[in-house]
């Protein structure tokens, strides 16, 4: 399983079209102010957040803890990085170490970074370990 997460590019919203007004908040972060989106969770449960938010902001609405472990998302059964928004109506289930696909992801980033300081230290590249369970 290749994990080439890149976070998916914000919508932006029209005013000519309905929109909103836009809030910026932390760097590379966009909120539509008064506009609320519904996420399912794996569990069912159907929670609101703000329109735009990202898989992040979702782990911290639910609860610090979550949010401090949380390593990518998987929304609408796509794999992606934690930066990645999160839209209206979508299916999202947050990973962390505790999940086995969590930790096949931890496990292969930490093969690169392995990868990359071997590389640094002697100067060879080549490739990086693959992990098959």
């Amino acid at each position: 399983m290749a994990y080439g997460l890149q976070p998916r590019p914000m919508p932006l919203l029209d005013k000519n079209r309905g929109g909103g007004i836009f809030v910026a908040g932390k760097l590379g972060d966009l909120i539509l102010e008064g506009h609320m989106a519904k996420v399912t969770l794996p569990d069912g449960t159907i929670l609101e957040v703000s329109d735009g938010a990202t898989v992040r902001q979702v782990a911290e609405q639910i609860g610090p803890g979550l949010a401090k472990v949380a390593l990518a998302g998987r929304v609408n059964g796509d794999l992606v990085d934690i930066a990645a928004p999160v839209a209206d109506g979508a299916t999202l289930q947050i990973l962390t170490p505790r999940d086995e696909e969590g930790l096949d992801l931890m496990r292969h980033s930490c093969a690169h970074v392995m990868a990359e300081a071997i590389c640094a230290l002697w100067g060879k590249r080549g490739q990086s370990p693959n992990f098959s369970g």
